[in-house]
């Protein structure tokens, strides 16, 4: 009989791998996993890489709380020797914890190095502003500043840094904000999300890759960032203008180079809910935005509407491969582009809500298929499609992929498939079915189908809404069987 103990070393490894894969920022689900450091020598040795790996100060459920009543696993493992394995460390602020015993929670931990921790993480999220927010008096700050730089100094090896906060109390906006100010001129990976922190690096900050959103008021929010390293860069929720700020030398105010970005994700850069919010001078374009220039840019996306086309046309040039495009189209026609044909892929997701027409689509989708003839992958993702949509208009000879969300029966599938007879790949979710056909032939006369079209197709997927009936389902698995026998697959959920 095989014992735990004769298992190789690799075997074992899987299985703690898979057995810790959902830990890295939920104590919760990494309470259980210290169970396996129980089974032998052999697996408390190998799993303590993988179950020490994560460490968390702060947290919503209280199942391991420290002496200061904060969720934490820190002190397990600072005395199971394990400071050494930790690899991420995970900062929780919520309404089930006291801020003071937080910080109580964060300076025991600076008793112990942890050399390896390359990646910190910040959270903290209130329904609504901590009672706690107010103005900290100077001996607060000190504290604060203290704690921090000792912090800091315990994990000298942070490369990433995510902050990820809202409505965040005062004392931990400050600690926050002390660390940022620390680390930000040496770390590789920044994420930005939600609160305004002061930040006042002493030196530019030299970053690889960047993702910034602010939810907040953007006052003294710049930071002087080194466009030279960025490979890859994301700006969400802010003004078009305010946007590249960030980016902009005291020697140079009119153009940025960003020499080595080669992904770029623009998302809500309209921000129209800045005016909203009452800061209308920040969504405002009429300040000049600098000239841009992306030498080696490769993958471009944008999300939401961009007012500003002329910047999003310097945008879709070469060495530009892939670009995609989340609810909002361009006027192509507007920006005068004449081609795309340098691109290898493109990739569209769009709402057809109330406020779309369907001329309005199918005229700005046509005049984007015009253009990318050569084009080797090209997909549509479409939601909320009414079934009134008239498809003839649609001029897409080279679309490669499919995916249409609305609800409909089987006959608009295969109206669709006739109509885009060069489709690859086709899915469709919420999918009524033809109620009342109960095998294939009565199918078949329903839809007038007396022969399989020719069709390209190479993938088809199709999602059933639960409440078809069994035997209409399966007369339906017929028809698609019969239909599609030239298919290397065809799923169906």
């Amino acid at each position: 009989m095989t014992t735990f103990k004769e298992f190789p070393d690799d075997i074992v490894i899987s299985i703690i791998n898979y057995a810790t894969i959902d830990i890295e920022t939920d104590l919760p689900k990494w309470k259980p996993a210290l169970h396996i450091l129980g089974i032998n020598r052999q697996w408390r040795i190998l799993a303590k890489l993988a179950v020490f790996k994560y460490g968390y100060i702060g947290g919503l459920l209280p199942l391991h709380k420290d002496k200061h009543g904060v969720l934490t696993n820190m002190p397990l493992i600072s005395c199971s020797a394990g400071t050494h394995y930790v690899k991420s460390l995970s900062i929780s602020h919520t309404a089930e914890d006291s801020i003071k015993d937080l910080l109580l929670a964060i300076n025991h931990a600076t008793n112990s190095k942890w050399p390896n921790i390359q990646r910190l993480r910040f959270f903290s999220h209130f329904a609504t502003y901590p009672s706690s927010t107010r103005v900290l008096s100077r001996s607060q700050r000190k504290y604060v500043d203290r704690l921090a730089n000792g912090f800091v100094d315990s994990v000298s090896s942070i490369r990433t840094l995510d902050v990820m906060a809202t409505r965040v109390d005062s004392l931990y906006h400050e600690f926050i904000s002390a660390v940022i100010n620390r680390t930000l001129i040496t770390i590789d990976h920044f994420t930005y999300k939600g609160a305004l922190f002061t930040l006042q690096p002493s030196t530019k900050i030299c970053l690889q890759t960047a993702d910034l959103a602010f939810t907040t008021k953007l006052d003294n929010a710049l930071m002087d960032i080194n466009p030279e390293p960025l490979q890859k860069l994301k700006l969400s929720n802010i003004g078009p203008s305010y946007a590249w700020n960030q980016f902009l030398s005291s020697n140079t105010t009119d153009s940025i180079t960003f020499s080595n970005l080669q992904t770029c994700v623009l998302s809500n850069i309209g921000l129209s809910s800045l005016p909203a919010l009452g800061y209308e001078s920040l969504a405002s374009t009429s300040v000049k935005p600098p000239i841009l220039h992306f030498p080696r840019l490769r993958r471009l996306t944008v999300c939401g509407e961009w007012p500003l086309n002329a910047r999003i046309k310097s945008m879709l040039s070469p060495p530009l491969e892939h670009l995609e495009l989340q609810w909002w189209l361009p006027d192509f026609g507007l920006l005068n582009i004449p081609h795309l044909h340098f691109l290898n892929s493109i990739q569209v997701q769009y709402t057809l809500d109330s406020k779309s027409t369907d001329t309005e689509f199918f005229d700005k989708t046509n005049q984007l298929m015009c253009r990318i003839n050569g084009v080797q992958f090209v997909k549509f993702t479409l939601y909320s499609v009414p079934d009134s949509l008239l498809w003839q208009q649609a001029q897409w000879p080279y679309l490669s992929a499919l995916h249409v969300d609305l609800c409909a029966d089987i006959h608009r599938v295969l109206l669709l498939l006739n109509e885009f007879p060069h489709l690859l790949r086709f899915k469709m979710c919420r999918l009524l079915g033809s109620n009342g056909c109960h095998n294939k032939d009565a199918l078949l006369a329903r839809l007038q189908i007396t022969q399989p079209p020719k069709t390209s197709l190479e993938q088809f997927a199709l999602e059933f809404r639960p409440q078809l009936a069994d035997t209409v389902l399966d007369a339906h698995l017929q028809l698609l069987w019969w239909y599609f026998t030239q298919l290397s697959r065809l799923d169906i959920p």
